[in-house]
């Protein structure tokens, strides 16, 4: 069943006619804590010292890291948000190669060399794109 409060599609506790948020059974300062830890409990905490500068300087080198972070999201072994704000980093960092490339074609000239970040755990990889190459 659906809570009461007029335009709330919040489901009503067992006990209420109401959600937890619109329940008059539920004190104002409990309703409080809850919005204040359900925003922290979305936070993710990242280590710092457990990240490793790679150089992305190719489409292959960020091609193969993408690779290699979607298969460790698929298996569970690497947290789905921090993925995907690490997807949208790399994808904004292959626009980035193709408009130097586009640059140098056109007028010859260079951007700085661009490095990010990642997890140590691609210390492997980066290390088998340097084998490759």
């Amino acid at each position: 069943m659906n809570c009461k409060k007029l335009n709330c599609k919040a489901i009503a506790l067992k006990t209420d006619n109401y959600c937890y948020m619109h329940s008059k059974k539920i004190k104002e300062s409990d309703k409080k804590k809850a919005r204040s830890d359900g925003g922290k409990h979305k936070t993710i905490k990242i280590d710092v010292n457990k990240f490793e500068t790679f150089e992305l300087e190719t489409i292959k080198d960020v091609m193969k890291i993408n690779a290699e972070l979607i298969n460790r999201v698929l298996n569970g072994k690497y947290n789905i948000k921090a993925g995907t704000s690490i997807s949208y980093m790399l994808a904004l960092q292959l626009k980035a190669i193709e408009l130097n490339n586009n640059s140098v074609k056109n007028s010859m000239r260079e951007f700085p060399d661009i490095h990010i970040k990642l997890p140590v755990e691609f210390e492997e990889l980066s290390r088998r794109a340097g084998e490759e190459m």
